[in-house]
């Protein structure tokens, strides 16, 4: 689960890190939850499309369910 509450800003570098991240961890059977994305973060990973491969919820709470 990778909380990005706080994450204000995420260059193509810090994207292709997320993206790699998410692939890694999909290889090895598991998942990456996104969880408390900022308003900029959420518009960013709407517009390059990485909103229907990542799995993203709103909490904890939502991510544990």
């Amino acid at each position: 689960i990778l909380d990005c509450s706080e994450m204000e800003y995420l260059s193509s570098a810090g994207l292709r890190v997320l993206i790699l991240a998410h692939n890694k961890q999909t290889a090895l059977g598991h998942r990456l939850i996104f969880i408390q994305m900022t308003d900029h973060i959420s518009h960013l990973i709407t517009v390059t499309g990485l909103d229907r491969k990542f799995d993203i919820r709103a909490t904890l709470a939502d991510a544990t369910a």
